[in-house]
């Protein structure tokens, strides 16, 4: 987690991801039960989700699609008012760059790197977790009979878009079934 010691005054919060929620909650700068004083943005349907099972909030915006349309579809949703983004210090940062700086605060609340050692050998199955971890697996691996699996729909575009592979999209609540070979 990458500490905060304070945030600007926004009207919107948007999440990329259920880790950004995460270490966003984390803050100790954070009273979580003002999040209800915010409108809501995430990226799709499992930030959503998350949000949902972590704050009992509702989004006010759900993604649907490509990142390039939902930072469209949500940048038409912000209108004129002033959105905080609590992001991965390595975020590809889709929706700030449709976004003028006045009415953006792009925030890092944990960091995210390439970590080679971590990297396994080709399995038959794999998760991938965002982006930079499928960036990451492709570097140093060129799979060929690999079932993929991802966590988010921003994981499974980049995939398909970065490498023509297609995955079947997992919720963070069916990480266990999974793992025990049920999905």
């Amino acid at each position: 987690m990458i500490p905060v010691r304070s945030f600007p005054n926004c009207d919107w919060i948007f999440f990329y991801s259920p880790r950004a929620i995460q270490y966003f909650l984390e803050q100790k700068t954070i009273d979580k039960d003002k999040i209800r004083n915010y409108k809501i943005g995430t990226m799709g349907v499992y930030s959503s989700q998350y949000l949902l099972e972590k704050t009992d909030c509702q989004a006010n915006f759900t993604g649907e699609g490509s990142p390039s349309k939902i930072a469209h579809d949500f940048t038409v949703e912000l209108g004129s008012e002033k959105v905080l983004i609590p992001r991965a210090l390595n975020s590809l940062q889709r929706i700030e760059n449709h976004i003028s700086k006045e009415q953006c605060f792009s925030i890092p609340v944990y960091q995210n790197h390439i970590d080679e050692s971590q990297i396994p050998p080709e399995t038959s199955h794999a998760l991938l977790t965002s982006p930079l971890n499928a960036r990451a697996y492709f570097e140093k691996i060129q799979p060929k009979n690999t079932e993929f699996f991802c966590l988010g729909e921003t994981t499974q575009n980049f995939l398909k878009e970065e490498y023509g592979m297609d995955s079947k999209l997992i919720k963070y609540s069916e990480l266990n079934k999974l793992f025990e070979r049920r999905i």
